[in-house]
């Protein structure tokens, strides 16, 4: 079984964290500029999101370590996916109970 090369990795993983960066940055943006009861929303959510942002700098960070051979690029990148598991399992589970329960025909 041939491995990934570790410059594709550190490339994947660049790429990824830099559009994911961007796509927050830019729906943040538009959000705060465009509507003022969402600004509320956002504004409850500030911990959130700010937490967000820093776990995908780490794997930015972690990314670019690895493609310039640095010794702690590896340890971050691990600790990046366990963090955006773990924070992806309670967003998901917080958004389930947050739903409106379906409703039912008949």
């Amino acid at each position: 079984m041939d491995l990934l090369d570790l410059s594709l990795v550190g490339w994947l993983f660049s790429i990824a964290s830099a559009l994911a960066l961007a796509v927050g940055i830019w729906l943040i943006a538009g959000i705060y500029l465009h509507d003022g009861a969402a600004r509320k929303e956002l504004a409850a959510r500030v911990l959130e999101n700010s937490l967000l942002f820093g776990i995908w700098i780490f794997g930015l960070a972690g990314g670019i370590g690895i493609l310039l051979d640095k010794s702690w690029s590896r340890p971050v990148l691990e600790f990046f996916c366990w963090v955006l598991m773990v924070l992806l399992s309670l967003s998901a589970f917080g958004r389930w109970r947050a739903a409106p329960p379906p409703r039912r025909r008949g």
